[in-house]
C-alpha cells in the first residue's frame, strides 16, 4: 500500500490509470486527456479540456482539472467527492 504521486508527460486518450492502495495523487499534464481512473484520492489537472471516468468509488480526496471544458464521469456508486473546476458531471 504505497502512496504514489503520478504525473503524466503526454497526453492520455482512452488510457486507464489504477493506482492500488494507498492516498493517491494523478497529475495530468497540460495536454487533453480522456482517462479512466480507480484508486485515485487527488486528480488534478491543467489547462486543457480533460475527460475522467472514475470506475471506482470515490469516498474522499478531491478533483481540481484545472481550465477549459472538463467532464467528469461518476461510477455507479455512492460517491463523495470535492470537485472544482469542472464544467460537466455526468
Amino acid at each position: 500500500a504505497n502512496n504514489d504521486i503520478v504525473t503524466l508527460g503526454a497526453a492520455i486518450t482512452n488510457g486507464l490509470i489504477d493506482l492500488g492502495a494507498g492516498t493517491d495523487t494523478l497529475n495530468l499534464a497540460a495536454f487533453a486527456h480522456t482517462v479512466t481512473v480507480s484508486n485515485v484520492e487527488t486528480i488534478t489537472g491543467t489547462g486543457n479540456s480533460n475527460n475522467v471516468t472514475l470506475a471506482t468509488q470515490w469516498t474522499a480526496g478531491s478533483i481540481n482539472l484545472g481550465g477549459n471544458y472538463d467532464r467528469l464521469r461518476l461510477g455507479d456508486f455512492a460517491n463523495s467527492i470535492s470537485t472544482q473546476n469542472i464544467e460537466q458531471v455526468i
